[in-house]
């Protein structure tokens, strides 16, 4: 594992790419890092600035709903409640065994009736009426999507279902 106070990664080195949110310089990056204590952490980082923010949990989302997010058009996740988290989280590809992503989560929004959700469909990208069968009536809004270009191998702890806390555990 690469400890990135060690050197600049290169380019071709990096997990995602893109214009780091702070500077507007460097390229924002995501690795696995090791403490000093043995525990492994998930980091974002900037190429050129000091920002750095750990990732602590990862959402799971099926392939087509978090390719709209990474995509940047679904900016709604649609839940049956509402979410206290208000920090960066990765995003689990299901079935796939890897954090395939990173995003923000900004708010909730919600218990929403079948009029509201067709009058914001652009946001949640799904059928009303399916998401009201679910239970689904409660918008988690989204912000920063980050698509990995290498995306981060983790294991499935046993009982988790929506949220994965990225442990050591977990990262190795």
């Amino acid at each position: 594992m690469r400890n990135y106070l060690a050197e600049k990664p290169r380019e071709e080195e990096l997990s995602f790419q893109q214009t780091c949110s702070e500077c507007g310089e460097g390229f924002a990056f995501a690795e696995k890092k090791r403490l000093e204590d043995d525990n492994i952490i998930l980091l974002e980082q900037c190429t050129e600035c000091s920002y750095s923010k750990r990732i602590n949990r990862a959402l799971t989302i099926e392939n087509d709903p978090i390719t709209k997010i990474l995509k940047g058009i679904k900016t709604w996740e649609m839940r049956d409640r509402h979410c206290r988290i208000r920090e960066s989280i990765g995003l689990i590809e299901i079935g796939t065994g890897t954090i395939v992503g990173a995003m923000e989560i900004i708010g909730t929004r919600g218990p929403m009736g079948r009029e509201e959700l067709l009058e914001n469909k652009k946001r949640h990208c799904s059928d009303p009426d399916f998401l009201l069968s679910k239970g689904w009536d409660h918008a988690w809004i989204l912000k920063k999507p980050r698509k990995f270009v290498n995306p981060i191998p983790y294991k499935h702890p046993r009982g988790a279902q929506m949220w994965v806390k990225l442990t050591k555990k977990v990262l190795e």
